[in-house]
């Protein structure tokens, strides 16, 4: 059996019903096989960064795992940023490279190179993948196959790479029977949860009376679960990659954490008497370097499945090395059996989250506001729809105003950040079964890929694509004006883009172009439309990310800053409680 078949048999049995890729001779065995195999779609991007954000997409849109493929050399450096995007935001990800043949590769390491386009990917990705290899010999294939999915989505998931010399693809290799589905084999139950941990959180519960959930990527809370947590009144509060952790429009979501997150979260956390974070790396999007309380003796416990990432939390945290949600059932187990409501302190929580609406935050008169625009979008969003965000202002505003739904998703590059993420992410969200898929992007990210959108003519996918366009980057430029004296080099001076209505035309594409806050159910209309959208949003050239950080001050004064009688007002409640 020829090596390249067996391979695209094996990611068919896996169930990974869509690959995506980049054509390449070095590479070209391996898509000829995946394209012939009848349960595989192979969907060609039109660059490298957008098959490898595609993939780590499909994969954090809920398929088990994502796969891109790319030729030698430039092809598989092009992967890269994808590849460390899947590895800092935890995505199960395989990415196959091809070769140059094994006899034209070099022997000397002094050598810069022997054959056409060959490139030592393996030791290049290796600080940024689980698992790194070249293909030495083909009747390993099978076990590296086997080794590669059980790396990926072992413990805290991540992407591996198999590096295929050509002569190795178009091998013929002896197998005694068909692949074997070995994501259903894995064991991926975490163990027993340590019943002690479990038992000195509970206490530390049972003593609080303004207790927070922050919830992170790494927990993703069941339906029962949550319905529980609501029943018992905690405020539960998200990172940007706990959005799809929880369901935005359960009654105790309290928001979005971090310098850019929403007031009333970062406010239940400053002021929480026992905070209990769940898979969340708490970096310093989240906490701005400030201690997580405001109480002079913290009481936090994180639960992670990463020992290294708890490793580096304050000593005087508690951490427990666990599976989140795992442990969160079995907490929730005990809780049951007690009486415990804390429906006092998820109110006053909630009072401030009324008080400061997310779409009356953004002062700016001038054309459309983006917190407005997607408060409304995501109201209206069918139960199986996925949103993509680029990275900037778009991405800042999507997650504070966006509510997003048990059934839904929101795709985005948080650990990496990376621009030019929305468009091919749009594309694996997609093929990964949503059906309603939405694209937002800032007029910079947007450039990086903008190459995507012949993706999405060509293969005919009703997505719509936003572009906020401020002719500006706008988060750079907000940055440069508050600390580098309003000099705008790169951000706007510098900076341009096209006429977007004429790349519409030049891709086939319907343009909208919104231009006010009148028209935005006229632009909502159009989401259930069953063909791709280029939709222009016009954005002040001032446009902030209310509420933003106030350069220079704690993460609990955020702009617009409120008044000293309305500081007095919260301390009040909070104190009554």
């Amino acid at each position: 059996m020829k090596v390249t078949d067996y391979i695209a048999a094996f990611w068919a049995e896996q169930g990974v019903d869509t690959i995506f890729g980049y054509q390449g001779s070095s590479i070209a065995h391996m898509i000829d096989s995946i394209a012939r195999n009848e349960q595989i779609r192979f969907v060609e991007t039109r660059h490298e960064q957008g098959a490898a954000f595609a993939a780590s997409a499909y994969a954090k849109a809920g398929k088990e795992l994502g796969v891109a493929l790319a030729c030698s050399g430039p092809g598989a450096l092009n992967l890269i940023t994808g590849v460390a995007d899947a590895f800092y935001d935890s995505v199960p990800v395989v990415f196959i490279t091809g070769q140059v043949s094994q006899k034209e590769m070099k022997r000397n390491l002094q050598i810069r190179q022997y054959g056409f386009q060959e490139t030592d990917i393996v030791n290049i990705v290796r600080p940024i993948t689980k698992f790194s290899i070249r293909v030495e010999n083909a009747d390993d294939v099978p076990a590296l196959l086997e080794k590669a999915v059980k790396f990926s989505l072992s413990g805290r998931p991540g992407p591996v790479l198999l590096d295929f010399p050509h002569n190795i693809q178009g091998s013929q290799i002896e197998v005694n029977c068909a692949p074997k589905n070995i994501i259903n084999e894995l064991n991926l139950q975490e163990g027993n949860v340590d019943g002690e941990a479990v038992s000195r959180t509970f206490e530390k519960l049972c003593r609080a009376n303004r207790p927070v959930l922050l919830l992170g990527g790494g927990c993703h809370i069941s339906k029962a679960t949550q319905k529980k947590l609501e029943l018992l009144g905690i405020p539960v509060v998200v990172s940007y990659r706990g959005k799809n952790s929880y369901d935005n429009k359960s009654t105790n979501y309290c928001g979005v954490v971090g310098v850019y997150g929403d007031r009333a979260a970062n406010w239940c956390v400053k002021y929480s008497d026992y905070s209990l974070c769940l898979g969340t790396r708490l970096d310093g999007r989240q906490t701005a370097g400030e201690r997580l309380q405001l109480q002079e003796k913290e009481l936090v416990t994180v639960v992670d499945v990463d020992r290294h990432e708890l490793d580096k939390l304050p000593d005087d945290y508690a951490k427990v090395e666990a599976d989140a949600e795992s442990f969160l059932i079995d907490l929730l187990r005990i809780i049951e059996k007690s009486v415990y409501n804390w429906q006092r302190w998820l109110n006053c929580v909630c009072s401030w989250r009324s008080s400061y609406p997310i779409d009356e935050e953004y002062t700016l008169t001038d054309f459309v506001n983006p917190n407005m625009l997607f408060h409304k979008m995501g109201n209206s969003l069918c139960d199986y729809a996925a949103v993509t965000t680029d990275v900037g202002q778009n991405q800042i505003w999507a997650n504070t105003s966006f509510a997003i739904g048990l059934n839904q998703r929101l795709l985005q590059s948080c650990g990496l950040g990376a621009m030019g993420y929305s468009l091919p992410a749009a594309v694996g969200a997609y093929y990964a079964g949503f059906k309603q898929v939405i694209s937002i992007n800032g007029d910079g990210g947007f450039q990086m890929n903008i190459q995507e959108l012949q993706t999405v003519q060509e293969n005919k996918l009703p997505i719509k694509i936003f572009v906020l366009n401020n002719k500006s980057l706008g988060l750079i430029r907000d940055y440069q004006d508050k600390a580098l004296g309003s000099r705008r080099f790169g951000s706007v001076d510098g900076f341009g883009s096209p006429n977007y209505q004429q790349i519409a035309i030049a891709y086939d594409l319907n343009y909208v172009c919104l231009s006010d806050n009148k028209h935005i159910d006229d632009v909502i209309d159009l989401l259930d439309s069953d063909e791709a959208v280029l939709i222009e949003v016009l954005i002040s050239e001032e446009s902030i990310t209310a509420p933003e950080p106030t350069y220079g001050q704690s993460i609990m004064r955020q702009t617009p800053e409120i008044t000293k009688e309305e500081w007095k007002k919260i301390e009040e409640q909070v104190s009554s409680i």
